[in-house]
């Protein structure tokens, strides 16, 4: 048996273990990795938020600084979505 071989033979024997302890092992192996796709939905959404608050934050401080109002949230949509198809038309 040459080296190459015998290497194959061990990450096969080794890959078959994993897969049988694995299917011994109760649940769906996600605690293993600590994986929990909700939180990291939560996570994104309240990253996006925070985002969405500092950019609004930002441009209103551009706004009072020259002299104008502050927009709320849904004033800053309704702009953009008037400038977006001004500038598709």
């Amino acid at each position: 048996m040459t080296l190459v071989s015998a290497m194959g033979l061990i990450v096969i024997v080794f890959t078959v273990a994993v897969f049988v302890i694995a299917a011994k092992r109760p649940g769906d192996g996600s605690d293993l990795l600590d994986w929990d796709p909700t939180e990291r939905v939560r996570g994104r959404r309240d990253a996006d938020v925070e985002e969405l608050e500092l950019g609004l934050g930002e441009h209103n401080s551009r706004r009072i600084a020259a002299g104008q109002a502050p927009q709320t949230e849904d004033e800053l949509r309704r702009e953009l979505a008037r400038n977006r198809r001004r500038a598709s038309s």
